[in-house]
């Protein structure tokens, strides 16, 4: 399967990429014709085991190839596939039916911080098809302020043009992703970040909030590297009030300034993400400080396959601790962790990548979809690295969260008890090993090694730029 000597792939490397998209899209055709995913969750798991085992397929072709197919094929399967999942109703996970409540609520003039879904106040809401959707009615809301806004913009579409509309507002995300990629990462890249299972999957058919996260948190470190300051401070500030994540890399870009005494700037970009922070949260908390409260219960509330939480709280348990204070143990190691990081080493995609991973360890919950944000930030580094093995590691870390995911939690899948642990065992295990790979990947950074990484990094000395 060699390359001829002008540099254009083999018949069997165009024939491969060509039937490996072929089988993707046949694949989510079946899915579609699955029905009610829960019902059919044993054909469904092996559908999304072949799914991925194709896409890795593709991985192959596509990186071994220099122009095999023309990337217009790979985006109209894309966008086919995105309809098939947009179509398909949303039952794996009911996170979207709760985001498209909160925006109802909102829009109607209520605080979704202050009154629970089961509040007779919302009686005339309650005889509705979205309420009988949800699956938390007597919880309070954790999804922050600038996640509110979004869910109202989806509730907006649902109401005028259905489901399928509220989850392409969710979604949106994930083209602007890929029209960034298209500008800045080799073709490869870009091919297999739009056709990624994981991406399309949580995206289009999960409609899960971590979309526009990622969104806003891969835009700050991209303007971070171009220097330009102010606006990546907020943005990662509204990345934060989207979802808490993207809270961990402030500690990484104050630190990286600080190191080249740039003091002022380091000291007005944490000032201008404080600044968003508090305003986006104070029309919500002028009668009562609990929104802000509600973010911290909701970590000592549920947990979720958290590998080093779940060992830790075991071992303080036959000690007579308790989780809360494995939950302080697991927040002040992230807490040292990230400012080790932050002290040793300038701001790359590396290291917002590994700052990631650290977050993911030491999380209480860690979810399939919440592995989102790794999936540009990764593509990114492979393509400044020039190294393309490590992409199928992190394809089959993306296929084992989802395998187990679907196998453990109690939400998604009504499986027996024993089932279920051994599914939370198996999560941890890969969440142990994509932690490990990371910081395998990591190594190769010595201490101070010169300016942070450009996006535009060239591929590695005598290596074209591949292309399809």
């Amino acid at each position: 399967m060699s390359r001829p000597v002008d540099g254009r792939p083999g018949p069997w490397v165009v024939a491969g990429t060509g039937v490996s998209l072929a089988l993707m899209v046949a694949l989510y055709v079946r899915v579609f014709a699955l029905g009610d995913l829960l019902a059919q969750v044993d054909a469904f798991l092996i559908l999304h085991t072949l799914i991925f085992a194709a896409y890795a397929a593709l991985a192959f072709f596509v990186l071994r190839g220099r122009r095999t197919l023309g990337v217009g094929w790979f985006i109209f399967a894309a966008a086919g596939i995105a309809v098939l999942l947009l179509l398909r109703r949303t039952t794996v996970s009911s996170d979207m039916y709760r985001y498209l409540w909160d925006g109802w609520i909102l829009k109607a003039g209520f605080n979704p911080y202050l009154i629970l879904p089961v509040d007779p106040r919302l009686a005339s809401f309650q005889a509705s098809d979205l309420f009988r959707s949800l699956y938390w009615t007597q919880e309070y809301t954790p999804y922050p302020p600038v996640a509110q806004l979004i869910f109202a913009a989806a509730h907006t579409a649902y109401a005028a043009l259905g489901l399928p509309a509220a989850k392409l507002v969710l979604a949106l995300p994930v083209v602007i992703l890929a029209a960034l990629l298209y500008r800045t990462v080799g073709r490869p890249w870009f091919v297999l970040f739009i056709l990624n299972p994981l991406v399309l999957f949580e995206s289009f058919h999960g409609g899960h909030i971590d979309a526009w996260a990622t969104l806003f948190a891969f835009l700050a470190y991209r303007l971070f590297v171009a220097d330009s300051l102010i606006l990546s401070a907020g943005l990662l500030g509204l990345g934060a009030l989207t979802k808490v994540f993207p809270a961990i890399f402030l500690p990484l870009f104050v630190a990286d300034l600080w190191k080249r005494q740039r003091f002022r700037d380091a000291l007005v970009y944490g000032a201008v993400f404080g600044g968003v922070v508090v305003a986006s949260y104070l029309p919500f908390t002028l009668t009562s400080p609990f929104p802000v409260a509600r973010l911290v219960s909701f970590a000592r509330t549920f947990h979720f396959n958290a590998p080093v939480f779940n060992f830790a709280s075991r071992a303080l348990a036959a000690l007579g601790g308790s989780e809360e204070t494995t939950l302080r143990l697991c927040g002040l190691a992230l807490v040292l962790a990230l400012a080790g990081l932050a002290w040793r080493r300038r701001v790359s995609a590396l290291t917002v990548s590994a700052a990631y991973a650290l977050y993911l360890l030491l999380t209480p919950q860690v979810y399939s979809w919440y592995t989102l944000f790794l999936v540009p930030v990764w593509f990114l580094v492979f393509h400044e690295s020039g190294d393309r093995r490590r992409v199928y590691a992190l394809i089959a870390l993306q296929c084992l969260l989802g395998l187990t995911y679907f196998v453990g939690s109690p939400l998604a899948y009504n499986a027996p008890a024993a089932r279920k642990e051994w599914g939370g065992q198996v999560f941890m295990a890969v969440e142990l090993a994509a932690a490990a790979a990371v910081w395998w990947s990591f190594r190769g950074l010595r201490r101070g090694d010169g300016p942070a990484v450009s996006t535009s990094t060239p591929p590695r000395t005598g290596e074209k730029p591949c292309e399809p």
